[in-house]
């Protein structure tokens, strides 16, 4: 009996993906794929863009080092009953645990209200999207060095970290622009689809940095 129920759960399933392609909700099939594998593309991405600052690293593993010491010392001193590692080994894992969901839901909400003001028509295949998230992983770049360095890469220092040529190139067929403002921010601009730079239709993206050196 538990059997044919589960065949016949089988079929239902089917038969409901099926419909739903043949009226066209591609989404509804595509949607549980892509939030189940689609990290494994975005980290494949992004991984070789991020530069590790070892220092802050250590500082906050130290840091976080220290804050579990200090916990546990004071919480045998105040505790009625004999306190030992284990509960502050869990109430601090909790505590970071809680740290990373609050991240994850700024990110979140952050990412819904960016996605909400964006016009109806602005879509993963539009050329716009694409210009976007070229024109971020550049600065993505950009800040990992500043971030190291404490300053803002050279021209030349970005290209070192970017190297793929098809990166340097928005949907248009036409160079982004990198520069670095004296006492400003740094800034990486698309021509847009009219290939003219300083139009109404450039797609610019700034990012405070530390000046850089000559």
């Amino acid at each position: 009996m538990k059997r044919a129920l589960k065949i016949v759960g089988i079929v239902c399933l089917v038969l409901a993906a099926l419909a739903f392609l043949g009226v066209g909700f591609v989404w509804v099939l595509q949607a549980p794929v892509v939030l189940a594998f689609g990290w494994v593309k975005y980290l494949r991405k992004t991984l070789p863009t991020i530069v590790p600052n070892w220092a802050l690293i250590g500082a906050g593993v130290g840091a976080l080092g220290a804050a579990v010491v200090l916990f546990h010392a004071i919480a045998r001193i105040l505790s009625k009953e004999a306190w030992n590692a284990k509960w502050t080994f869990l109430w601090s894992g909790l505590v970071v645990f809680m740290f990373a969901i609050g991240a994850a839901a700024i990110g979140v909400v952050h990412q819904t209200a960016w996605l909400a003001t964006m016009p109806d028509d602005f879509t993963q295949t539009d050329p716009r999207w694409r210009v976007m998230t070229g024109v971020a992983h550049l600065h993505g770049a950009a800040m990992g060095f500043a971030v190291e360095h404490e300053r803002a890469p050279h021209l030349h220092e970005l290209k070192e970290l970017v190297q793929d040529p098809k990166r340097w190139t928005d949907p248009w067929g036409t160079p982004y622009e990198y520069s670095v403002l004296k006492d400003g921010p740094a800034e990486i601009r698309s021509a847009g689809p009219d290939r003219q730079g300083g139009t109404d239709d450039d797609v610019v993206r700034s990012l405070t940095l530390p000046p850089s050196t000559p």
